[in-house]
């Protein structure tokens, strides 16, 4: 999956993704991904704002599918 057909064009020109309930593992890995490429996102920006929109849909499919 391609995180790039899922994204907004902010302003700013930053690319943000469209971000839904995670429904397939394809989903759930282009979600990781983007996540680790703006793991250091500043808060408060449109970054900031997608990684925590983000990890909370990756910690409720983990822990569905990848319970510990």
């Amino acid at each position: 999956m391609n995180w790039e057909r899922n994204c907004n064009l902010f302003p700013s020109k930053i690319m943000i993704m469209d971000i839904k309930i995670i429904k397939s593992e394809e989903q759930y890995k282009a979600y990781l991904n983007r996540m680790n490429e703006i793991f250091h996102a500043e808060e408060g920006t449109p970054e900031g704002e997608e990684l925590d929109q983000l990890a909370l849909v990756l910690e409720k499919y983990e822990g569905e599918h990848y319970p510990i």
